[in-house]
């Protein structure tokens, strides 16, 4: 009867590792601060415009969304909300740039109003990064969602990058020692007691 437990264990503990240790959809992304480029009040009585657009003030805003988890993942979908309801408030410019660089891919921008943007990033490989750049007439605040199939979408502040640990993998190195040794022990005890 004790090999037939034994059996059943070790032959049921591999399938139950590999549940534990696959692979996550996991999707990281840090809105850095926004880099006013040129302040109104600065520059006196000087009026700027931009395609006819005033400027109050040109501001760069940076995104940097990348794939944090173990899993490509497909048709990623972020929303870009600025926090302002000024009907003159524009995005002149959006850069897309991806790390890796890679020229074939192509990223779907929607623009659903003046304040909203929406991208589609068809596949996000394990490691590969996306990096947003807009170029808008005022600094209000701006907000980021984002949806993937069966992952997560995780804000990293600025600093915390560096400091973040991956503590789940600790946990599941843990849990493969203590399986381990499980089953040297079963195995162990088997042995002793058929002699």
């Amino acid at each position: 009867m004790i090999p037939i437990v034994v059996g059943l264990i070790t032959g049921a503990l591999p399938i139950g590792l590999q549940h534990l240790f696959e692979g996550e959809h996991a999707i990281s992304y840090n809105n850095q601060r926004p880099i006013i480029l040129l302040l109104d009040s600065t520059i006196g009585e000087v009026k700027v415009a931009i395609n006819n657009v005033p400027v109050q003030n040109l501001t760069k805003y940076k995104v940097r969304i990348w794939n944090s988890g173990d899993k490509p993942v497909e048709n990623l979908k972020v929303g870009f909300f600025f926090d302002t309801k000024d009907e003159k408030f524009r995005v002149f410019s959006i850069g897309l740039t991806t790390d890796p660089p890679d020229p074939f891919i192509k990223i779907k921008v929607d623009s659903l109003a003046n304040n909203k943007r929406n991208f589609t990033y068809p596949l996000l490989n394990k490691g590969d990064e996306l990096i947003v750049t807009l170029l808008a007439n005022a600094s209000p605040n701006l907000k980021v969602s984002g949806k993937s199939k069966g992952g997560s979408f995780n804000e990293i502040k600025d600093g915390d990058e560096a400091q973040t640990f991956n503590l789940w993998f600790l946990i599941k190195f843990l849990i493969w020692i203590v399986v381990t040794l499980l089953i040297l022990f079963i195995a162990k005890f088997v042995l002793f007691s058929s002699r």
